[in-house]
């Protein structure tokens, strides 16, 4: 929705080939200027961290287990500009004292057939 309304572009890594399937139909319901805006690829996210697009990121978001966020941490403390916002679902950010922590759906998810529910989200800005 955001590169709809406000123009901003949308990367994406998931290991998950049918997930990017997924993600891919979605975006080619949308009109062809929004298309443009948004990259899924198929992959681990740290192939992602080392492209150019992951510099010029306004808004990260991450759905990512404890583990693998902490990979990520030195990536949020020297690749981010001042003012990047940074999302998490479901877990912190291990040495990051989140913004806010909101509530998601509560209701069963078909897309997250492992947790089974959406869980919270974490804002962190940079």
């Amino acid at each position: 929705r955001a590169c709809a309304t406000v123009g901003c572009r949308g990367i994406g890594a998931e290991i998950n080939g049918d997930v990017v399937q997924r993600a891919l139909a979605s975006a080619a319901l949308l009109p062809v200027g929004v298309q443009s805006l948004l990259n899924f690829t198929e992959g681990p996210f740290e192939r992602m961290v080392l492209s150019p697009e992951f510099d010029k990121a306004t808004v990260i978001y991450v759905h990512l287990v404890p583990e693998v966020l902490q990979k990520l941490v030195p990536v949020l403390r020297t690749r981010i500009a001042a003012g990047v916002r940074v999302v998490s679902q479901r877990f912190e950010i291990p040495g990051f004292e989140s913004d806010k922590r909101r509530a998601l759906a509560t209701v069963a998810c078909d897309d997250d057939a492992y947790f089974g529910d959406m869980g919270p989200a974490f804002l962190y800005t940079r």
